[in-house]
């Protein structure tokens, strides 16, 4: 048998019928996925090469401590804006751009079935603008609240030149859930999985705003602690999301010590980990396909 993604580890070691979303987990949260990694034993090819890891930042409120805290690893972002965000710390964006972060626009709000068209291309616009005038560097990729789009979206982002829309993955039954960029039919760019958590029949983005609302800190870490386990076998990229406007030094509710520890994990993996762009992760797999 072949490389087996997250996701398939998963499948083959679920009962018929089973659903993630509506049974509680294990007391260790780590169990059931010690539990298939044993099941399925030499079936999984070791990847012995490095993991291509993608941190995301969304947002410009107090981006600053965390942007300092990545640069002083070193390791590079994706950070998400909208077109006004952009000039709230233009000269700090260009001088992140020079540094190799890369920058994407952001959709301020969810889009739904009565956003308008205009809405969207006005922000589109605004955002490649300020981008432009920042010395943000190329925007390839766009996204909204909570990973929606509808078809103006898939309109527009072709008519405007971008490479790839960052989307959800929420209707599948797996409790750490991931995949390659893939070139989305019919259209110029493609799509960028963003991975799910499931925790007692809550489903949510693998980011800090959406698993603070079903988890700790320390939950989280486990969940990603075993992700990256998993994903080092499999040779899967990851990528994981960070608000600064809520994750950030003095934070007593911990989450800041959930973003420091995650990043403390990666790197001590040492050369098996490659921090990349989102850009580099749909270059290489979207465009392979």
């Amino acid at each position: 048998m072949g490389s087996v993604s997250y996701a398939a580890l998963h499948a083959k070691c679920l009962p018929s019928g089973h659903d993630a979303l509506n049974r509680a987990p294990p007391p260790d949260l780590g169990s059931e996925l010690r539990r298939c990694r044993l099941q399925l034993g030499r079936g999984v090819t070791e990847k012995p090469a490095w993991l291509e890891v993608n941190i995301q930042v969304t947002g410009i409120d107090n981006i600053h401590p965390m942007m300092d805290e990545l640069d002083r690893r070193g390791i590079l972002a994706t950070v998400w804006l909208g077109g006004a965000e952009f000039d709230v710390e233009c000269a700090s964006v260009g001088n992140w751009a020079d540094e190799g972060h890369e920058f994407a626009g952001k959709y301020p709000t969810e889009i739904v079935d009565e956003t308008p068209r205009s809405e969207q291309e006005a922000e589109m616009s605004a955002i490649l603008e300020a981008g432009s005038r920042c010395g943000a560097g190329a925007i390839s990729g766009f996204r909204a609240n909570r990973f929606t789009a509808d078809q103006d979206t898939y309109e527009l982002m072709d008519d405007k030149g971008f490479d790839y829309l960052e989307r959800s993955a929420r209707a599948e039954r797996y409790s750490v859930y991931t995949f390659k960029p893939y070139p989305l039919q019919g259209h110029t760019f493609a799509a960028l999985p963003m991975p799910i958590v499931v925790y007692y029949g809550e489903a949510g983005s693998m980011c800090d705003n959406s698993c603070q609302k079903m988890m700790t800190p320390d939950d989280l870490q486990v969940y990603e602690k075993y992700a990256i386990d998993v994903h080092l076998r499999t040779g899967e990229p990851l990528v994981f999301e960070w608000h600064p406007g809520t994750t950030h030094p003095g934070d007593a509710t911990g989450w800041w010590g959930a973003f420091t520890g995650l990043l403390d994990e990666l790197q001590s993996q040492g050369g098996r980990v490659q921090f990349v762009t989102a850009h580099q992760l749909v270059e290489k797999y979207a465009t392979a396909q």
